[in-house]
């Protein structure tokens, strides 16, 4: 099962309580020492990619003190996926992790890790045999030489030369 590659998360990063109608109260959480939650009816689902614990404790911190609107989507915190010393093994994870996400009709997000692993995401569409929109929002428009296909300069080459019928592309360049 993918959701084995996920790490949970700190008990520490818990530590503020949060009021009934904060996300923080409301997110169904990976903690340590607790089993992984229950996904039945849940919408959202997010995981972070973990390159540095701190980075992703703030994110939560942050994330779970905004309050819920007039809207219901249950949202579940997955925990952290541990970077892997191979890039394309991380690309997998990611792939496994956000392709059972989708089965489940579960809007996956994933948060942080570095811009190639945009690639492992957008290949976790590819059980879905449907259209799929990709939006990249970044400084520059990755391109590099087909050599180096994995590279942090030219994952964007490699997604756009394996795009198939019926995918839109969008890249928002800031001016």
């Amino acid at each position: 099962m993918p959701f084995t590659f996920l790490q949970p998360i700190s008990s520490a990063t818990l530590a503020d309580s949060y009021k009934p109608q904060q996300l923080g109260h409301l997110i169904r959480k990976y903690v340590e020492y607790e089993s992984f939650p229950d996904l039945e009816d849940i919408k959202i689902a997010f995981f972070c990619i973990e390159n540095s614990q701190q980075k992703s404790d703030d994110f939560r911190r942050h994330f779970y003190a905004l309050y819920s609107g007039n809207w219901h989507f249950p949202i579940a915190d997955l925990g952290n996926l541990i970077q892997s010393h191979s890039a394309s093994d991380t690309y997998f994870a990611i792939k496994e992790l956000v392709s059972a996400l989708l089965k489940k009709q579960i809007i996956p997000m994933v948060i942080g890790g570095e811009h190639h692993f945009t690639y492992g995401l957008y290949r976790a569409f590819d059980a879905l045999e449907q259209m799929v929109n990709l939006v990249s929002v970044d400084a520059r428009f990755d391109f590099g030489n087909e050599q180096e296909l994995f590279a942090e300069n030219s994952y964007m080459s490699r997604i756009l030369s394996e795009v198939p019928p019926g995918t839109n592309f969008l890249t928002i360049l800031p001016i």
